[in-house]
């Protein structure tokens, strides 16, 4: 966006609406399904089932491509849907974003491809390998879009090519990562069953869908009441939409942790071990939501600078990120406990949650103060506030009432 930014307001405008349509109709769809993965894949290397880690690997992959293909189907066609939905007097944002999209579907495939085989590789607890090719992949990206854009001349172009390039670079990355290190210890070959029995991991993968998609969905939200508000309120939650999308990375992390560990220990059969891991995970999403709380309200007047210059946004920033900070308190335990959820293999609780937290009760009370009883801003995140609420508590009431030994007997199922 830095590099992009730079050649103008329209191209800057093209390739957030490009990244953000990207992510909601593609790269969000690619997280959410694969969560399906995550359960079965860490419940057979649990079981000592590793072949069956293989298995369950390639047919989230081929699922995944052939989600791909109405995606691209999509993105192939922005030029006569976008001019539709964006009536604008300047017919250069639907073009120059159009043009983003169909660059970027030629990554897709490989993104997807990455996106199985970094879960594939996390469920046998090797979870340093998406980490060191994020670490050196990030700065190659940010030097192909300043090559192509700046450098070559290709101007906006290049920033999609870049995308797509990069997106090709992560997966060939972790292929050579593997086959050097022989992290690998499922690997069998491919297999003609990969093409078969798709269906305990679809009924998984959906519900995973829907919980990605209903928070995303909820962001964004607020962030189209808010340009109905003013550009102040508008450029506020854009600074505490953006702090929170860096601060969520920590909870989703330990989360990815949470669900591969208990996924194991469910596979294995020990039922016992799986719910001193779940108590644990309960301590630790208490203990890393407090801690970003703090840092959030303890900081959030050095913080909001690096964002925005603005007077009048650092001041309602500042007021309002207590709300933020506590409503990342709850998060961190949505999150965690989704962990939880999904590592018995019933994220199906956690989609439901989300979606009819943020949905019936989120959304509603927040656009409701927001307008109702003027509390612009203020009322969106005390909406937040009210639907993580709703959340942890579903979450926690199906936790303590979860049959353990049952979803060992269920992995059983599952995982063949």
């Amino acid at each position: 966006m830095i590099v992009v930014g730079r050649l103008g307001t329209t191209e800057l405008g093209a390739a957030s609406l490009g990244s953000m349509i990207a992510n909601f109709t593609a790269y969000n769809v690619y997280h959410g399904l694969a969560t399906g993965q995550d359960s079965l894949c860490a419940q057979a290397y649990g079981s000592g089932a590793k072949h069956m880690v293989a298995v369950h690997f390639q047919r989230m992959t081929c699922f995944l491509l052939l989600v791909t293909i109405p995606i691209i189907a999509l993105w192939s066609a922005a030029d006569i849907i976008l001019p539709a939905l964006l009536p604008t007097k300047d017919p250069s944002l639907a073009i120059l974003t159009s043009r983003y999209l169909q660059v970027v579907a030629f990554g897709a495939p490989a993104y997807a491809m990455f996106e199985s085989s970094k879960r594939y590789m996390q469920a046998q607890g090797v979870y340093t390998a998406s980490f060191f090719i994020l670490l050196i992949c990030s700065p190659i990206n940010a030097f192909m879009n300043w090559f192509l854009v700046w450098n070559r001349g290709w101007g906006f172009i290049g920033a999609p090519i870049a995308l797509a390039l990069t997106d090709y670079l992560l997966l060939y990355s972790l292929f050579l990562y593997v086959y050097l290190g022989s992290h690998d210890k499922c690997w069998t070959g491919f297999t003609w069953q990969a093409l078969c029995n798709w269906g305990p991991m679809v009924r998984l993968a959906f519900p995973g869908l829907l919980s990605v998609q209903a928070e995303s969905l909820a962001y964004g939200a607020n962030t189209l009441v808010c340009s109905y508000i003013s550009p102040t309120v508008l450029a506020t939650q854009t600074v505490l939409s953006t702090v929170s999308n860096i601060a969520w990375q920590v909870p989703f992390s330990l989360s990815l942790s949470v669900r591969v560990r208990i996924g194991t220990l469910v596979g294995a059969g020990r039922s016992d071990a799986a719910q001193i891991a779940n108590r644990a995970a309960e301590y630790l999403a208490i203990g890393v939501g407090v801690i970003l709380m703090i840092i959030l309200w303890a900081l959030r007047s050095y913080i909001t600078p690096f964002f925005t210059t603005e007077p009048a946004v650092i001041k309602l920033v500042v007021q309002v990120m207590p709300l933020c900070a506590a409503a990342h308190f709850l998060e961190s335990m949505a999150l965690i406990y989704s962990g939880v959820l999904c590592g018995i293999g019933r994220q199906d609780i956690a989609g439901y949650a989300q979606t009819g937290a943020f949905s019936i009760i989120a959304l509603p009370i927040g656009v409701g103060t927001a307008f109702g009883l003027g509390w612009h801003v203020w009322g969106l995140w005390i909406g937040a506030l009210v639907g993580f609420c709703a959340v942890v508590a579903i979450e926690w009431i199906f936790l303590r009432r979860v049959n353990w030994q049952r979803s060992v007997e269920d992995a059983k199922e599952k995982c063949f």
